[in-house]
């Protein structure tokens, strides 16, 4: 059997590089808006401030970079210690100082406040050393030597502002508040994006049954003809022993995937068997109404995992092995789900795509062999099954092939379609 593990270690050298920069701030901003009175408290500053100034900084900073991101990315790792090379790399042209920050900005405490929160000094993280290290310019990605400012790579700073002030809350005293109403944005993001391929009257938010005599909450439960969805959305983030891949430890591997994956399909599983086997007869609504369910017309329901972060490969196809779940669910995250609507943009043609995308991975667990074997189709990112599927008529191809990078364009192109329609909770 292919070893799940083998390779994972990369997925945290691209993680979150498969979501757009746009979609960032726009987690940034659904994720933290409910909290902006708390954060002024904390911050001195609002997230509608700190989405604006990261605009701004980004779109100055971007010229700057042109010809050399690549070049100063070789070395980001080592920047921390600032060896000679990299100084000698970055030069004039990615120093900046404070009053130059000023400028490009905003000359006020509130703005002062945000770069300061930003910002990281030499010598304070000293445990940074290797790509496997959780990398502390996705926390802070300015760098601060003396006067000068060393600027980031534009997207760092997108990644580090969504989910950054996180950390803020967590530690705070509305740590308990917090942690219970924060995976709030994810399911609400999730309906936008689905209210574009279905009606409204099919789609069901936070809806409650009863089941073993107590009452549960799902997510979102999609009523559309004899194929129902029933998604849940999960937040949970991968922690730094997952992310290092078999270096960090399998067990640490295992469980951070049942807690994220494994949670959220066991709770979809439970109500598509509780209405299989006639213990659920009936779901209640936000709005206090009631709607019967049948078990006829839940023989074909689909069970939909949607993540608030990138897993990389292990959502794609590796959580089959790692879980050894069945019958296999669709997993994505929020930032795939978005283009899907945009692309897949009626019920029949992403119903089609969901089935299809369960059969590249379900088929891994009834043929062993290598990891292009494993399954028709086999890629690390949600998008590039997407292009695939595109270009071949809306069908997957046959025989095993590994695809990469197939999706960029079609990425690339969804966004600015996105954008084109204003369709972002940001209005700056």
């Amino acid at each position: 059997m292919a070893d799940p593990y083998f390779g994972m270690v990369w997925r945290e050298l691209t993680t979150l590089r498969h979501a757009d920069g746009f979609q960032m701030l726009e987690k940034a901003y659904r994720a933290y808006k409910p909290w902006e009175e708390k954060m002024e408290e904390l911050l001195g500053f609002s997230i509608e401030d700190a989405v604006y100034y990261t605009r701004e900084l980004t779109d100055w900073i971007t010229p700057r970079f042109e010809g050399r991101d690549s070049e100063v990315a070789r070395y980001s790792p080592s920047l921390l210690d600032f060896p000679q090379k990299a100084i000698d790399l970055t030069d004039e042209a990615v120093w900046a100082s404070e009053e130059t920050l000023v400028d490009w900005c905003d000359d006020s405490p509130r703005f002062n406040n945000f770069i300061n929160r930003l910002t990281v000094k030499p010598g304070t993280v000293t445990n940074f050393r290797t790509p496997v290290d959780v990398n502390p310019l996705e926390q802070a990605p300015f760098v601060q030597s003396d006067d000068e400012y060393l600027l980031p790579l534009p997207r760092t700073v997108l990644y580090a502002l969504a989910n950054t002030f996180y950390y803020d809350l967590i530690d705070s005293e509305y740590q308990g508040e917090f942690q219970l109403q924060f995976g709030d944005w994810l399911e609400e993001w999730a309906t936008d994006c689905l209210s574009k391929v279905f009606t409204e009257d099919e789609i069901i938010q936070n809806y409650t049954y009863e089941y073993d005599g107590e009452k549960v909450e799902g997510d979102i439960l999609i009523l559309h003809g004899d194929e129902p969805l029933i998604i849940e959305c999960k937040g949970k983030k991968l922690r730094a022993e997952t992310r290092k891949g078999n270096f960090g430890g399998v067990d640490t591997i295992k469980e951070d995937v049942e807690r994220g994956i494994g949670n959220a399909y066991h709770q979809a599983d439970r109500l598509v068997a509780g209405v299989q086997s006639g213990q659920i007869t009936q779901i209640r609504t936000s709005t206090g109404t009631t709607i019967d369910l049948d078990p006829a017309s839940f023989e074909d329901a689909r069970r939909w995992l949607v993540l608030g972060e990138s897993y990389g490969s292990i959502a794609t196809r590796d959580f089959a092995k790692i879980l050894e779940i069945t019958p296999v669910p669709y997993v994505c995250d929020i930032y795939d789900l978005q283009i899907l609507a945009e692309v897949l943009d009626t019920p029949e043609r992403l119903l089609h795509y969901i089935r299809q995308r369960i059969r590249q991975t379900a088929v891994q667990l009834r043929r062993p062999g290598t990891q292009y074997a494993n399954s028709k189709t086999f890629c690390s990112d949600e998008i590039d099954y997407l292009a695939v599927y595109k270009r071949n008529g809306w069908e997957f191809p046959p025989g095993a092939q590994r695809i990469k990078g197939a999706g960029d364009n079609l990425r690339e192109d969804t966004i600015d379609s996105i954008m084109d329609h204003r369709e972002f909770r940001f209005t700056f």
